[in-house]
């Protein structure tokens, strides 16, 4: 069984349509987007389930996410789909079938410029995990083991924002060096993805930018 879950915050009436604090106007295509998912998912035996966490920090968020998916064992893989992304449902399949610890798909920045690809840091956005590789996460680390506030599991901030060699990391790529650490790799997988309205497909061209930009 598939947990997806989305990180995502309630939008103030006062934001206004556009603005980069929030995913106003994507909330029906989303929807649509994660229903096209699950029933792909199902169209192949694979059942799913979806949750979205509202109104908190995004690194809380998937640590809550990662404590509901390791409290039920039927869950097998975690797939990762911000609020302000956009993908066709045979990515997502495609993910599920790579049969890899990692996937994720890579996505355009914010203004188009570049995509958020350095070395071995991505953006998490459009990923999928496989079970064991989260168990082994939080078998690894046992520092970052925290109280729940929604259920009576424990959670894990997995991506909790660290500091690596003298420069803070954002939620997605602290976990992608809490992954390095343990020898697992990354597999990026090129295909079309809409990220807060711009449509890309990496390919592997932009810049391999300094390790200090994070998300």
């Amino acid at each position: 069984m598939i947990f997806i879950a989305t990180p995502s915050y309630k939008v103030p009436p006062e934001v206004p349509e556009g603005s980069p604090l929030g995913y106003r106007g994507l909330d029906g295509e989303f929807s649509l987007c994660v229903e096209r998912i699950r029933l792909a998912f199902e169209r192949i035996g694979v059942a799913s389930v979806f949750a979205r966490y509202d109104a908190m920090m995004v690194d809380r968020a998937r640590a809550e996410a990662v404590g509901a998916f390791l409290a039920d064992p039927r869950y097998t893989h975690l797939l990762w789909i911000d609020a302000d992304i956009l993908i066709a449902p045979e990515v997502a399949e495609y993910m599920y079938r790579s049969v890899k610890a990692v996937t994720a798909v890579p996505y355009l920045r914010r203004g188009g410029a570049d995509y958020l690809v350095y070395g071995h840091r991505v953006a998490l956005g459009c990923s999928m995990m496989t079970r064991e590789v989260i168990q082994m996460m939080a078998l690894a680390h046992p520092e970052l083991k925290q109280r729940s506030l929604l259920g009576p599991w424990p959670i894990w901030a997995l991506f909790q924002p660290m500091t690596f060699e003298g420069d803070g990391l954002g939620d997605d790529y602290s976990f992608c060096e809490r992954l390095k650490a343990l020898g697992v790799n990354i597999d990026l997988l090129c295909a079309p993805v809409m990220h807060d309205g711009q449509i890309g497909q990496y390919a592997g061209t932009n810049r391999a930018a300094e390790l200090r930009s994070s998300p």
